[in-house]
C-alpha cells in the first residue's frame, strides 16, 4: 500500500518556525513530525513524498532517520505560486499513485492504537470535531448522513452548518475517478482543492467519514507550541538548530550547513571523547545513541572530581593539531566582541532591559587579562546534559563547532566556565520550570550541595595553575551571551541573573580592570 505525504507547502501558519526549514521537520516529542507520520502506518507501506519548501532538508533527514525505507521523492513544481496546494501536489504525484493509496498532510497526527485506518473497498476521509476556538472558515468541513457517508463538503466556509472537519488524512480506493476529477480546472485564481476530487463520490455514496477522536493538528504555531508543553527541551529550542532521537539514533540539524560541516570535522579530532558520526549530509549528522546517564542523574562530588581528571587527561592535555597564532586575539574576539554582539542582539529583541547598567559593568572588565587563555583541544558546551556518564568513563555529546573560527583549539577556561555554570544553575530543572510555565524564581535551581562541587573545581584550578576568578567571570558572561538565543522568559532570566552575578563578582573582587589571577 502506498502513502503520499504532502510536505510541499511553506507553512505560513507556523510563522518564524518554518523560516529555516519545513514544518514536517519540526521536533515533536524528540522526533520530526514526518517520523511520527511514517510510524503511524504499517511497516510494509511504500512512501511517496511530495517535496517543495526546503525539500532537500526532508530528503536528507529521511536518509538518516529511516535508512531502511525506500522513499519516492517528487519535486512539486510551483509549490509556492498561486493555485498551489495539496490538490496540486497530489496531481503531480499521480504517476506514482496508480493504485489505492493513503494521502496525509504533513501536519496531521493521530494515535494509531485508537483509530482504524485500514484500507477499504470505498473511499474515506478522516474527520474530527473542531474545538471551540477554531473557525470553520479555516477548515474543510463536512456533513454526514445517518450511515456516516459524507453528504456535503464546505470549503473554508463561515456559513458551514457543521463543525466536523477534514483532518488531513484520506484513503482513496477509486484512484482513477479521484484524479480525473481533481484534474478539472479550478476557478480562476483559486487552488486545486482536494475536495474537488471528492465531489463525484458524494452522489454515489462512495465517500465515507472515518471519525477520529485523537487528531492532533500541528500546522498552526499556537497548536504546535501547546502540543510541546510536555517536552522540557522545547523551552530551550533554537529555530536554526534541532535535535531528534529516532531509531536509536541521535540526529542534529543546522540551518547553516557550515556549522554542521564544522561539527563533523571536529568530531574526528575529538574521537576519543565523542560518539562516532555514522552518517552526515549538508545540514544533518547522526550518531548512535550513547548508553549511560546524563551527568545530572549520576552526579556526586567524587564523580565530578573523576570527571575533571578524565577531561584533563583525555581532552585538554591531548596534543594540539596545529600551532595557534595569536591565540589571545582569538580569545578577545570570542569573549569581548561576541559578548557585545549578543548584548545588542538582546537589546534589539527586548529593548530597555538594563542595557546601560550592563554596559557600565562590562566596561570595568579587564578584557586583556580575561583574554589570556590557554590553548587546548576543547568541547565548547560542557553543560551536564552533554556529559554521558558510563562505568569509569564518560562520553561528550553536542560539542561546539568552533572557537572564534578555530576548529581544533579553544580556551580551557571556556570549558571550565561551562562546568561552573552547571554547578551554579541546574539547567535541567530550569528547563522543567520553563516548560511548565511556572514563575522562575530569582534563586537559581542548583545541583545538590553546589558548594562541595565548587570547592572541587576551585581546587582543580589551583592544582593546575589556573585562575578560578577567570573561570567565574567567563561563566557569568556566558549567561549574558545565552540570553538573546532563547524565548523571552528564559532570555530575561539569563540576562538578569548574569547581570546580578557580574555585579556581585565586582563587589567582592573589586574593579576587574585591576584584577589579579
Amino acid at each position: 500500500m502506498k502513502v503520499c505525504i504532502l510536505t510541499a507547502g511553506i507553512g505560513e501558519r507556523m510563522g518564524s518556525f518554518t523560516s529555516k526549514t519545513n514544518k514536517v521537520l519540526l521536533p515533536y516529542q524528540n522526533k520530526a513530525i514526518i517520523s511520527h507520520i511514517i510510524e503511524q502506518f504499517p511497516a510494509e507501506c511504500e512512501f511517496v513524498i511530495a517535496l517543495g519548501h526546503q525539500g532537500h532538508h526532508i530528503q536528507q533527514y529521511l536518509r538518516l532517520a529511516h535508512p531502511l525505507i525506500n522513499f519516492n521523492f517528487i519535486n512539486i513544481k510551483n509549490y509556492n505560486q498561486p493555485g498551489s496546494g495539496p490538490g496540486q501536489s497530489l496531481l503531480q504525484c499521480q504517476k506514482e499513485l496508480s493504485e489505492p493509496f493513503y494521502a496525509v498532510c504533513g501536519d496531521t497526527l493521530w494515535n494509531p492504537s485508537l483509530e482504524n485506518i485500514q484500507p477499504t473497498s470505498f473511499n474515506w476521509l478522516g474527520v474530527s470535531p473542531l474545538t471551540d476556538d477554531e473557525k470553520t472558515s479555516s477548515y474543510c468541513t463536512v456533513t454526514l448522513d445517518k450511515h456516516s457517508f459524507i453528504h456535503q463538503i464546505y470549503e473554508k466556509s463561515k456559513e458551514s452548518p457543521t463543525r466536523l472537519a477534514f483532518n488531513g488524512l484520506l484513503f482513496i480506493n477509486d484512484h482513477k475517478s479521484f484524479f480525473q476529477n481533481l484534474a478539472s480546472k479550478p476557478k480562476e485564481g483559486s487552488e486545486h482543492q482536494l475536495s474537488q476530487g471528492f465531489l463525484p463520490f458524494l452522489d454515489k455514496k462512495d465517500l465515507k467519514a472515518n471519525q477520529m477522536k485523537s487528531w492532533l493538528d500541528l500546522g498552526q504555531q499556537r497548536k504546535y507550541i501547546a502540543a510541546n508543553k510536555s517536552c522540557p527541551q522545547f523551552a530551550f529550542r533554537k529555530e536554526n538548530e534541532h535535535f531528534y532521537e529516532v531509531n536509536h539514533r541521535i540526529i542534529k540539524y543546522f540551518s547553516d550547513k557550515k556549522l554542521s560541516c564544522d561539527r563533523v570535522k571536529r568530531q574526528k579530532f575529538l574521537s576519543r571523547v565523542t560518539p562516532e558520526i555514522m552518517d552526515f549530509t549538508d545540514h544533518f549528522y547522526c550518531y548512535q545513541k550513547v548508553p549511560g546517564e546524563v551527568f545530572y542523574d549520576k552526579a556526586t562530588p567524587a564523580l565530578f572530581s573523576h570527571l575533571l581528571h578524565w577531561l584533563n587527561k583525555n581532552l585538554w592535555q591531548t596534543p594540539l593539531k596545529n600551532e595557534v597564532i595569536d591565540f589571545k586575539a582569538h580569545c578577545l574576539n570570542f569573549y569581548k566582541k561576541k559578548t557585545n554582539r549578543r548584548v545588542y542582539l538582546f537589546h534589539k529583541k527586548y529593548p530597555h532591559k538594563n542595557l546601560q547598567r550592563l554596559l557600565a559593568v562590562l566596561d570595568t572588565i579587564n578584557w586583556s587579562w580575561l583574554s589570556e587563555g590557554i590553548a587546548c583541544p576543547f568541547h565548547g558546551d560542557l553543560q551536564f546534559d552533554n556529559i554521558i556518564a558510563q562505568e569509569n568513563t564518560f562520553t561528550l555529546i553536542d560539542w561546539r563547532q568552533d572557537f572564534d573560527g578555530l576548529l581544533y583549539v579553544g580556551d580551557i577556561y571556556y570549558d571550565l566556565a561551562k562546568l561552573k555554570l552547571g554547578l551554579d544553575i541546574d539547567l535541567r530543572r530550569l528547563k522543567m520550570s520553563a516548560h511548565l510555565q511556572q514563575n522562575i524564581s530569582p534563586a537559581s535551581p542548583q545541583i545538590n550541595d553546589p558548594q562541595k562541587y565548587q570547592a572541587i573545581l576551585k581546587q582543580f584550578c589551583q592544582d593546575n595553575n589556573l585562575s578560578y576568578k577567570k573561570v567565574s567571570l567567563i561563566s557569568y558572561l556566558n549567561l549574558i551571551n545565552m540570553a538573546p538565543l532563547h524565548s523571552e522568559k528564559l532570555a530575561l532570566y539569563f540576562w538578569n541573573l548574569g547581570l546580578h552575578q557580574l555585579e556581585a563578582f565586582l563587589n567582592t573582587q573589586g574593579p576587574c580592570k585591576t584584577i589579579s589571577p
